[in-house]
């Protein structure tokens, strides 16, 4: 069982957080080398940019583990999405930066 920080209980906006995501997942992917990158990449820099926006709190100042059960989270909702978005963004642009 995921153990869920009850910050992000308290506040959790799916839409919210879906719009963010699929905002960024273009600067994303060209920033990742492969899907689990993108993913790991995606949904850190969404919940970032989600709890700086909405409430001004810098998710660096979370511990380890309520980072982590925040990342479980958002994986086990979104993940067929951030698939689809993968999928869409090598679909037109086969070849993610490589460095």
């Amino acid at each position: 069982m995921v153990n869920i920080p009850t910050f992000l209980l308290r506040r959790f906006d799916g839409h919210k957080i879906e719009k963010t995501m699929k905002k960024i997942a273009g600067q994303v992917y060209f920033g990742t080398d492969n899907k689990q990158e993108f993913k790991d990449e995606l949904v850190y820099r969404t919940l970032s940019n989600y709890f700086w926006t909405k409430y001004n709190f810098d998710i660096t100042q979370l511990s380890d583990d309520e980072l982590i059960s925040m990342n479980e989270l958002i994986f086990k909702i979104f993940e067929p999405l951030m698939n689809v978005y993968y999928s869409g963004l090598k679909k037109n642009y086969p070849s993610p930066k490589t460095n």
